[in-house]
């Protein structure tokens, strides 16, 4: 790399690092939402003795599970976008035929899948105020 090369790649790095974090806080707000809605739920699952570790190990399944469809279309449209953003590289970028959808790239997004999906179900439980149980009689 010469030239301006290396600092635009670590702008572009910053810019899609920053979207990436961007979709993540959405997400996290939309299960925090979704969790907030299914509350009394939560609150029968507590009262009938299910533990936090329960309720943790069933929100990790869902968040995994919309994490991996998030990552499955993510990487379904970098790779048909990948012939069209190499098209229109500019020819001062060297090594642009060794970018690729490759194995490292499959597992960083692995990588993002579980980190995020971590986030996702760890955030609901924090808010889970111990007496919960209480809810469901009021409820």
């Amino acid at each position: 790399l010469y030239g301006d090369t290396p600092r635009l790649v670590a702008l572009l790095l910053g810019a899609v690092a920053m979207v990436l974090l961007i979709a993540v806080a959405n997400l996290a707000g939309l299960f925090v939402a979704r969790e907030a809605a299914r509350r009394r739920e939560t609150a029968v699952r507590l009262a009938l003795g299910a533990g936090r570790i329960h309720l943790l190990r069933m929100m990790a399944a869902e968040a995994v599970l919309l994490c991996a469809a998030a990552a499955m279309v993510g990487l379904v449209i970098s790779r048909w976008s990948l012939d069209a953003v190499l098209r229109l590289a500019p020819w001062e970028v060297t090594r642009v035929d060794n970018i690729a959808i490759n194995g490292p790239v499959f597992w960083s997004a692995v990588a993002v899948v579980f980190a995020c999906a971590a986030a996702l179900c760890v955030a609901p439980l924090l808010r889970l105020p111990r007496s919960l149980a209480q809810e469901v009689k009021i409820g």
